[in-house]
């Protein structure tokens, strides 16, 4: 004779596990952005990031004029140090802002500040999901970097019909139109 074994239970998903695979099965279905539309999101924020780092490079420039002077070494030998020191702390502000602009971003909220302005999203080719940080790190720092270095970033978008670019098959990412055609 057969043993009892009860019915299992399945487990009841959450509000927020139903809207997370909603929004991965909506992305998959936008199409993917054109050449122009990323371009012009591409240039946005490269204003964004000239804006910032003009922006760090004017309150390190007062510090390097005003903080020697409140310290009081004008001219003793250790003032050379002291600019040589803001002038690392300047570097490694900019650096740690264009890490957050672009890998954070791309990470927390799929995409660029200005990608995000103009309906555009970076998912992952297969889940939809959101790039995680090796992804992130690949498309938006070392994939760009090669890419823009070279024309052949956006040449290589013009040969597939998927529209992706060199750096989006490097981290297996691609971009979407959210708002849909134009």
């Amino acid at each position: 004779m057969g043993t009892y074994s009860p019915a299992q239970r399945k487990k009841k998903r959450s509000v927020a596990d139903t809207l997370l695979e909603a929004e991965r099965e909506h992305l998959l279905d936008c199409p993917n952005a054109d050449l122009p539309i990323r371009s012009a999101a591409f240039l946005l924020d490269l204003i964004f990031v000239s804006l910032g780092s003009s922006g760090i490079h004017s309150l390190i420039e007062a510090l390097k004029t005003s903080i020697p002077l409140l310290l009081g070494i004008v001219s003793e030998p250790s003032a050379p140090l002291v600019i040589l020191g803001i002038t690392y702390l300047s570097w490694l502000l900019k650096t740690a802002a264009i890490y957050l602009y672009f890998v954070w971003s791309v990470m927390r909220f799929g995409g660029t500040p200005a990608k995000l302005l103009m309906g555009l999203r970076v998912i992952h080719i297969e889940t939809g999901d959101r790039l995680d940080y090796r992804e992130a790190v690949v498309r938006e720092i070392g994939g760009k970097f090669l890419t823009t270095l070279s024309i052949l970033g956006p040449l290589f978008s013009l040969r597939r019909p998927d529209r992706r670019m060199l750096h989006d098959l490097l981290a297996r990412s691609t971009v979407k139109n959210v708002r849909g055609e134009p």
